[in-house]
């Protein structure tokens, strides 16, 4: 298992969803044999407000975590 973070920024939810859905696809092309799980680190999901005239930061967690092998 790895873990990591990132420092992203969005202007709302859509901008959000998308740079969410980049890093993980990233991550899983790095990482074929690996599960990836992304995270909001701060501030959490529930807490995230968009401002009209502001950008927001977000600390995003990344985790990737090896798929269990199969032995048969």
């Amino acid at each position: 298992m790895t873990s990591m973070t990132k420092l992203t920024f969005a202007n709302n939810q859509k901008e959000l969803d998308r740079k969410m859905e980049q890093i993980k696809q990233d991550h899983e092309q790095r990482n074929p044999e690996s599960t990836v799980e992304i995270s909001h680190l701060d501030p959490k999901l529930q807490d995230i407000e968009f401002l009209k005239y502001q950008t927001t930061q977000l600390l995003i967690g990344i985790r990737i975590v090896e798929k269990a092998k199969d032995d048969k």
